[in-house]
């Protein structure tokens, strides 16, 4: 799983080179607070993710999928 551009300045791209899966996708704040919640994406890559409406600052993406999970720090700015 890849999770690009990052740093970034509000638009994320999730590729993954195995499968088309559904995932589940969560983002959390560097305290905790998750902030954004979406399931059954896809990881095509096509699609973006808008984080634009968050404020600048360090974020986690956890993305789930039915056989692993995948961890990331991003950088918003």
């Amino acid at each position: 799983i890849q999770l690009h551009p990052n740093p970034t300045t509000g638009l994320i791209y999730i590729t993954h080179s195995g499968t088309d899966a559904p995932f589940k996708l969560e983002i959390y704040t560097t305290e905790g607070k998750q902030v954004y919640t979406s399931e059954g994406l896809n990881l095509n890559g096509n699609e973006p993710i808008d984080l634009s409406y968050l404020a600048r600052g360090v974020y986690f993406v956890k993305i789930s999928t039915r056989e692993n999970q995948f961890q990331e720090k991003v950088i918003l700015h």
